[in-house]
């Protein structure tokens, strides 16, 4: 059995995810997620358990998942130790402490283990696509706000381009946000005039959290652009994912929510620009500026 202790935003969640169930498929065996631990300890950013929307596989295990009185504890213990110390049999690995070519060519050796990490790129479930792919869809109608942007995308005579703005504008240490890859405003400029040049009739859908931002740095007066304003949360996003998803195109910072809206599109001829500075996530099929 592969446990899984998931955390972080949508995004990042969906990269742990993939990870544990590719590893669980190789091995024939269930997946259990621990929904609450990591969301128990984020007191920074409160992110909650966003995958219920998808029509994502696993079980839930109280013991495995330290999900009891004094679990937490118990839990931070069994981490040093490198083992369940109820279930020793159960050994714990990191994402730094395993590469994907280990979990796919000796997967056998990674039967019973808990998962904990972000494991932050395709390689690590790059032999089950089509399943993550299944397992990514939506299981719940989308709210009509959102379904409304997507009927204008189906009914646009020209090309629609998603742009994805992320600037970690809670983090207020500039140092620390630089650490994260942000991408500038000059990034964003040379993309979507990139994507005139080569498209000819463009819309922008544009998606983001900073919309003054956005106003007041990037040179959206020379082209159509649409502000997406669904009204979605943490536990919502997912539908605004779906919604970026629809778009032709994809212009993207680093940001694994924006990274999920591209990848989950299902046009065979999409293009998806990226910063060059990026980290390891990034594809070679992709076109960097």
């Amino acid at each position: 059995m592969i446990v899984n202790i998931i955390t972080g935003g949508l995004g990042n969640q969906m990269f742990q995810y993939a990870a544990a169930r590719a590893l669980s498929i190789r091995n024939n065996t269930a997946l259990v997620l621990n929904t609450k631990l990591g969301f128990k300890r984020d007191t920074t950013y409160h992110r909650v358990f966003a995958l219920d929307k998808l029509n994502v596989k696993y079980s839930q295990n109280r013991l495995l998942s330290f999900d009891f009185p004094g679990g937490d504890i118990l839990e931070k213990l069994s981490r040093r130790l490198g083992r369940h110390i109820l279930c020793p049999w159960y050994k714990f690995i990191s994402d730094k402490k395993v590469t994907s070519e280990d979990l796919i060519k000796n997967a056998h050796k990674y039967r019973n283990v808990i998962l904990f990490g972000y494991f932050m790129h395709q390689k690590y479930f790059e032999d089950q696509l089509d399943v993550i792919q299944n397992d990514f869809s939506l299981t719940q109608p989308v709210p009509h706000i959102v379904q409304r942007y997507i009927d204008e995308i189906d009914n646009f005579d020209g090309v629609t381009i998603a742009v994805g703005i992320r600037v970690y504008q809670e983090i207020n240490d500039e140092s620390v946000r630089n650490r994260f890859f942000y991408a500038q405003a000059d990034f964003y400029n040379k993309a979507m005039a990139y994507c005139f040049s080569k498209y000819g009739k463009v819309r922008f859908l544009i998606f983001t959290q900073k919309t003054d931002w956005a106003k007041e740095n990037l040179d959206l007066h020379k082209y159509d652009c649409q502000f997406v304003e669904t009204g979605s949360t943490d536990s919502t996003a997912v539908f605004d994912m779906m919604l970026m998803s629809k778009c032709c195109h994809f212009i993207i910072s680093n940001s694994t929510f924006y990274y999920w809206g591209a990848y989950l599109s299902q046009n065979p001829k999409k293009e998806i620009i990226a910063p060059k500075r990026w980290t390891d996530s990034t594809m070679p099929e992709w076109t960097t500026i």
